[in-house]
C-alpha cells in the first residue's frame, strides 16, 4: 500500500489503530463460532504498516491487525495508553518516553520490545518506505530503546501534534518486516489474525484468542471484494454479507434500503472533508484568478441537494464537526458571471482533466455537475474515473490537474487538516505546489499550543488564508455509517473519530 494514501480518503489519511466487535475479556472465555462479513469495492493492494489509506473500511481491517502506542478515547476526549502503558514528557517538551506493556506478542509469537518499535519507526520514517506516513514523523530527531520496555522519541522542536501523529503509526512484527512478507501477510499484535487473501474475491481474518485486550465476539471476519455496487447491494439483501459501509452505495440505493425494515443504518457526522484539489504546479492552475474562477463557478448548496442528507455543506478547510471551524469564515461565493469574467482574462485557457475516485458512487454525479458548471464559464472539462492506487500514483508524480477526493479525519486534532494539507511540511502541500509564508507562521504557533483554549482565532486566520488562496475547494462534510442486517446484528455503534473504532461495538443475534 506504498502509494495508497492520497488526497482523500484519511481518511484519512487513518491512525490510533484499534478494535471492533469486542466484549470485556473479564467475562467468561468467548467460544462463539459466528462469522461476520462485509464488502469492499477494490482489492487491498498491500497490507504493509508503512503505508496508510484514508479509506475508512480499509483502515478498519488494518486497525484490527496493527496497533499503536497510544489511542484516542472519545469518551475521555484525550489520548490514552495502548501498546504503551504510560508515557512521560521532558520539561522542555522534546523527549517522550513510552513504557511498553509487558508480555504482548505478535501473531507470529515474537515479542513486542522497545527495539521492535525503534525498527518500525525508523523504517516508516524513511520517505522511500513510508512516502506519506513519514511526514507524521518528520519532527522526530531521534528514537532509541532506553531498555527492553522503554522507547524514547526526541523531537527537533516541541510539538502539540506529536501524540496525535504517533497515533497513526501501527507496529508490525520485526521478523515479518525482515523477511519481506509484511505487504502480503500482515502480522501485528491486534485482535484479529490475517488468514488468507484471494485476490479479487475474499480476505479472511480470525479472532486472536491470545489477544492481550478484549477479544472479538466473532470467530471470523470475511471481507468480500465486490466491485459492482448493485452486486454489493444484492449480497446485503440476500444475506451474502452482513453489513456495508454507506459510502459504497449511491444515495438512491441508500434511501431505498433504508425503507426496508430488515435493515438498520448506524450513522454519524464524519470528521472528513470532500474537496477539489488543484495542482498548483500546472501552468494554468498556478494562476490564482483561474482557481478563484473555478471555485466561484460551483454552487455548494446544489451539490448538497444532489447528494441528499448524507452530506453537510462545507464551511472551510476544517470539517464543521470540529469546534475550531467558527462558521463565520468568509467563503468564496457562487458567482457565475464573475467566474466567467476572471477565466476569460486568464493568460492560459486549456482543457482541464478532473480525476475522481471510482469507489464512491456519488463522485460520478459530482464530477458531472462540476464539468457542467465549468463549461458555463468556458472551461472544457474531461472526466477521469480512477481507483485509489492510480489516483495516488498520479498525484504523487504530478500527473493530474484537479483531483476530487476526500480527507479523513483520522485525528481528533483539527490542526491535521491545516498542517497536513497546506503546510509545507505536509505531503499534500507538496502535491499541490502550495505555500503561504503567513500560514507557515500560524502552523508553527499552533503546533506549540497544547491547550485548545484561546487558539480559535489563529485557526480562523489560518483557514481564511487557505480559502482566499484557493489551492482547493472544500465541497462538503460527509456523514459516515453502516447499513446492517437485523437478522444477524442487533446493535452497531460508531465512534466519531477513529476509523479503527467505527465498529467499536456490535451485538450479534
Amino acid at each position: 500500500m506504498k502509494n495508497k494514501y492520497i488526497l482523500s480518503g484519511i481518511l484519512l489519511i487513518v491512525v490510533a489503530i484499534s478494535v471492533g466487535f469486542f466484549v470485556s475479556n473479564k467475562t467468561s472465555e468467548i467460544k462463539s463460532t459466528a462469522s461476520v462479513s462485509y464488502a469492499i469495492p477494490n482489492d487491498i493492494v498491500s497490507f504493509d504498516n508503512a503505508a496508510l489509506t484514508e479509506d475508512l473500511s480499509i483502515n478498519l481491517l488494518l486497525g484490527h491487525i496493527y496497533e499503536t502506542l497510544v489511542q484516542y478515547d472519545s469518551s475521555k476526549n484525550s489520548f490514552q495508553p495502548y501498546l504503551a502503558e504510560s508515557w512521560i514528557v521532558s520539561k522542555d517538551g522534546l523527549a517522550y518516553d513510552f513504557k511498553l506493556r509487558k508480555g504482548i506478542k505478535f501473531h507470529d509469537s515474537s515479542d513486542l520490545t522497545a527495539e521492535v518499535v525503534v525498527e518500525n519507526i525508523n523504517r516508516i520514517k524513511d520517505p522511500k518506505t513510508g512516502p506519506v506516513l513519514s511526514q507524521f514523523l518528520s519532527g522526530v530527531k531521534e528514537i532509541k530503546a532506553v531498555d527492553d520496555n522503554t522507547v524514547r522519541f526526541v523531537l527537533a522542536a516541541p510539538s502539540a501534534s506529536f501524540i496525535s501523529n504517533i497515533s497513526f503509526i501501527g507496529i508490525a512484527s520485526l521478523p515479518a518486516i525482515k523477511n519481506g512478507t509484511i505487504a502480503e501477510r500482515p502480522i501485528g499484535t491486534g485482535p484479529l489474525v490475517f488468514v488468507s487473501s484471494e485476490p479479487g474475491k475474499k480476505i479472511i481474518f480470525q479472532r486472536n484468542d491470545q489477544y492481550w485486550g478484549s477479544k472479538a465476539v466473532f470467530k471470523e471476519l470475511d471481507v468480500f471484494v465486490i466491485p459492482d455496487e448493485n452486486a454489493r447491494l444484492l449480497a446485503l439483501r440476500n444475506g451474502g454479507i452482513d453489513f456495508l459501509p454507506e459510502k459504497y452505495m449511491s444515495s438512491e440505493n441508500r434511501e431505498g434500503i433504508a425503507k426496508n425494515s430488515e435493515f438498520t443504518t448506524a450513522r454519524i457526522p464524519a470528521n472528513s472533508l470532500d474537496s477539489l484539489y488543484f495542482n498548483g504546479k500546472d501552468s494554468q492552475l498556478s494562476n490564482h484568478n483561474v482557481r478563484i474562477a473555478l471555485t466561484e463557478a460551483l454552487d455548494l448548496k446544489e451539490i448538497v441537494k444532489i447528494l441528499g442528507d448524507s452530506v453537510i455543506e462545507a464551511r472551510g478547510p476544517i470539517p464543521v464537526s470540529y469546534a475550531e471551524n467558527p462558521q463565520t469564515l468568509k467563503l468564496i461565493s457562487y458567482n457565475l458571471e464573475d467566474a466567467k469574467k476572471l477565466y476569460k482574462e486568464a493568460t492560459i485557457q486549456k482543457p482541464i482533466e478532473l480525476m475522481y475516485l471510482s469507489d464512491n458512487p456519488s463522485y460520478q454525479k459530482i464530477a458531472e455537475y462540476i464539468a457542467e458548471q465549468w463549461g458555463k464559464i468556458g472551461v472544457k472539462t474531461t472526466l477521469k474515473k480512477v481507483d485509489i492506487t492510480t489516483m495516488t500514483n498520479n498525484v504523487i508524480s504530478d500527473k493530474y490537474q484537479v483531483a476530487l477526493s476526500y480527507l479523513g479525519g483520522l485525528s481528533p486534532n483539527p490542526l491535521f487538516f491545516i498542517e497536513y494539507v497546506f503546510s509545507s511540511g505536509g505531503p499534500y502541500a507538496q502535491f499541490l505546489g502550495y505555500k503561504n509564508d503567513k500560514l507557515e507562521e500560524l502552523v508553527k504557533e499552533l503546533q506549540t499550543i497544547a491547550d485548545v483554549n484561546g487558539r480559535e482565532k489563529k485557526f480562523a486566520e489560518a483557514q481564511q488564508i487557505v480559502i482566499d488562496d484557493a489551492p482547493s475547494v472544500s465541497l462538503y462534510n460527509s456523514t459516515y455509517g453502516y447499513i446492517y442486517n437485523n437478522k444477524k446484528i442487533s446493535d452497531f455503534k460508531i465512534d466519531p473519530f477513529l476509523p479503527s473504532k467505527y465498529l467499536e461495538k456490535i451485538g450479534l443475534r
